[in-house]
């Protein structure tokens, strides 16, 4: 039996192939699926949206046995918003390119696919106040697979279990680090110098950082990334040398 993710990648492939020679119908209704899972956080709704609002919030949603890349953003989760990514689809990677719609500060936002490796996604993010301090995230996603019915007969429960790790995933890190957050909430947030910031850990560090509030810049030893990032300070490794007006306030 293959891992559900190489399954759902040939099935795809399959889809891709055969949808160059086969034309078919199957009734929309009928080939949509959804997905729904939520979880109870104990900070209040306004500081659980607004962590999706952060720099850096994707990067902490996209589980690392997933491999999925970002090579572009704009537009934080407003409507218009987009993201670019690419996933892993057998020797190859996917473009997979979402529009955010349907922002409602504290209350949902929706990313709707425009092009990637399902027939349709769209996913929705509910936010719900419990009390003053505490709310309950929903995530909810109606999906088509690719060839319709004949997609959701061979790769529907595959996709399901994926799906359902990956949210898993997803939850525990988003109730893990709004939970931690608010709990620091009283202190100053801070500006931060990373090196290393490619890395296992500062890649993971600065996403979580930035989440937080904090100021995050980085010790880069490539000058041109340097001039064009603002939140980049360069780092001549062969002289030992980094402009000291540049690490004033840290």
């Amino acid at each position: 039996m293959l891992p559900d993710r190489q399954r759902f990648k040939r099935i795809s492939s399959l889809a891709c192939k055969l949808g160059r020679s086969l034309s078919f119908h199957v009734p929309v209704e009928l080939a949509i699926m959804k997905f729904q899972k939520q979880i109870d956080i104990n900070v209040p709704v306004e500081e659980a949206f607004k962590w999706h609002e952060q720099p850096g919030a994707l990067a902490r949603l996209l589980p690392p046995f997933e491999d999925v890349r970002v090579h572009h953003s704009t537009g934080g989760i407003q409507h218009g918003a987009r993201v670019e990514m690419s996933v892993p689809m057998g020797p190859l990677r996917k473009r997979w390119v979402a529009e955010h719609r349907d922002y409602v500060p504290n209350e949902r936002f929706t990313d709707v696919q425009l092009r990637g490796p399902f027939a349709r996604w769209e996913h929705t993010h509910l936010f719900e106040s419990r009390d003053a301090n505490s709310c309950t995230l929903i995530d909810s996603v109606d999906y088509r697979l690719p060839m319709g019915s004949i997609g959701r007969t061979f790769g529907g429960s595959s996709v399901a279990r994926m799906l359902e790790t990956m949210f898993r995933f997803r939850h525990e890190r988003t109730k893990s680090d709004l939970e931690l957050h608010h709990a620091f909430q009283d202190k100053p947030r801070m500006k931060i110098l990373i090196s290393g910031s490619t890395g296992l850990i500062g890649s993971a560090l600065i996403p979580f950082l930035t989440t937080g509030g904090h100021d995050v810049y980085r010790l880069v030893r490539d000058e041109k990334h340097a001039h064009l990032n603002p939140q980049a300070i360069y780092w001549n490794i062969k002289e030992g040398e980094v402009n000291r007006q540049e690490l004033e306030g840290f």
